[in-house]
């Protein structure tokens, strides 16, 4: 004997045997108040009016959450389900959120930074994949774009180090100048930037790597082709930053010729020391 399969009069979902008419009490009092025909519009703004503010209590949640346990889609299902969040089906189609929920949700995330396993989970997630051509070269144009007008997102905001901190402010200082920070070009970042002269101030680990190779010159043919005369300094520590102006002070004299003053370099060099030395 072939068991009938009845559906709730108001929201068309299949019923269970308790069930005769109606899937849920919602449901019911909707029938009460004269609601019969599912699928229309007004039917479903009265479910979600009277859906809204309801929470499910922890016990529910339990028994759903049991029920619904190893439970596997079939293909055909999943593909539906794919489908009917597509395009303009999907629920944030066309939609944006107001300025006000965007603010609270920025705050809310500023300064939360990612666990290390989070961030392993992410980076296992996206290893193997591969992106489109298309959408590459929408990337692409959207970077190319960005640069042209300037415009960098944060990432792109390089902050110094503080080993790049610790010798920028000492050049500073010994010859009294102000160098410029972060200075890009073509869509390269540089550390500091005297006139028409670039520095970099580059750790012994990281750029040791082949591709930290290749990356440096790379950003050493840019500097060139743009008239710019490019410097590196090797430096791991605020330390080998101070060394690294002690043992090059003849360039850097060279460099800075009109604005070196007698002195300065012992005693800024000493001053140095001295606090990296209490730091440590």
């Amino acid at each position: 004997m072939v068991n009938k399969i009845y559906n709730c009069l108001i929201c068309n979902k299949t019923l269970i045997k308790q069930q005769k008419k109606y899937c849920s009490k919602i449901c019911a009092d909707l029938a009460k108040k004269g609601v019969i025909r599912p699928h229309l519009k007004e039917t479903k703004e009265k479910i979600s009016k009277t859906l809204m503010g309801h929470f499910v209590s922890d016990i529910t949640r339990e028994k759903i959450s049991k029920k619904n346990k190893g439970r596997k889609l079939s293909e055909e299902h999943k593909k539906k389900v794919s489908e009917s969040l597509k395009g303009e089906k999907a629920y944030w189609y066309g939609k944006k959120l107001p300025e006000e929920i965007r603010e609270k949700l920025s705050l809310a995330k500023l300064g939360k930074k990612l666990s290390f396993e989070h961030r392993q989970k992410i980076s296992e997630g996206h290893k193997g994949k591969k992106l489109s051509e298309v959408t590459r070269y929408k990337i692409s144009q959207k970077a190319l774009e960005r640069l042209r007008n300037g415009n960098y997102s944060s990432w792109r905001q390089k902050s110094p180090s503080k080993t790049e901190k610790s010798w920028g402010d000492l050049v500073e200082r010994i010859f009294d100048i102000t160098l410029e920070p972060s200075f890009w070009v073509e869509g390269r970042c540089f550390d500091f930037r005297f006139n028409n002269y670039l520095f970099e101030i580059d750790g012994g680990y990281y750029h040791s790597f082949e591709e930290s190779v290749e990356r440096d010159e790379l950003k050493n043919r840019i500097a060139i082709d743009n008239g710019y005369i490019i410097y590196r300094f090797n430096a791991d520590n605020s330390k080998e930053a101070v060394s690294s102006i002690r043992e090059n002070m003849e360039l850097l004299q060279n460099i800075f010729k009109g604005s070196f003053q007698k002195n300065n370099e012992a005693v800024w060099i000493s001053k140095y020391e001295k606090l990296l030395t209490k730091g440590s």
